[in-house]
């Protein structure tokens, strides 16, 4: 079985007593999620936090667009909003898409044993070696993780 197909069964068993309480009990299925704006103070009115939760556990900065008189210094709400899409198409792809590991779809973040189901050991091991050689100075860093044996 593919990590795609283990992930897609380790998320059904993970959901099998959500689904057996929303068939029981509609109402349960309902989401109720806070979050509080505090406004920008009287030297900047154009830029605030939004904290997240009935406690404000977490907040994120925001401003205002520069479209609307804004100066933009902080992330705008659709700013946050296009990189939260992004992000989650982007693990959406990897794991529907792909059947397993694609390059152009790894992150800094990977774990070596992605990475090396990507090149497989013996190109991964012979791509180290060239960029050992070939670039001792590690100029082309920001290429794609090879990880560990990078």
């Amino acid at each position: 079985m593919t990590n795609t197909g283990n992930a897609h069964h380790a998320v059904r068993a993970l959901q099998a007593p959500l689904r057996t309480t929303y068939a029981r009990d509609p109402n349960q299925a309902a989401l109720v999620d806070n979050a509080w704006t505090a406004g920008g103070d009287s030297l900047d009115p154009m830029s605030g936090r939004v904290h997240f939760g009935s406690h404000a556990t977490a907040s994120i900065e925001y401003g205002v667009h520069r479209a609307i008189g804004g100066t933009h210094a902080a992330p705008v709400p659709g700013d946050l909003l296009c990189a939260a899409l992004a992000r989650d198409c982007l693990e959406a792809s990897r794991t529907c898409f792909t059947g397993g590991v694609y390059v152009n779809l790894l992150t800094e973040e990977e774990g070596s044993d992605r990475i090396e189901a990507t090149y497989g050991r013996p190109n991964l091991t012979r791509m180290a070696a060239l960029k050992r050689k070939f670039d001792p100075d590690n100029l082309f860093r920001h290429t794609k993780p090879m990880g560990a044996s990078q």
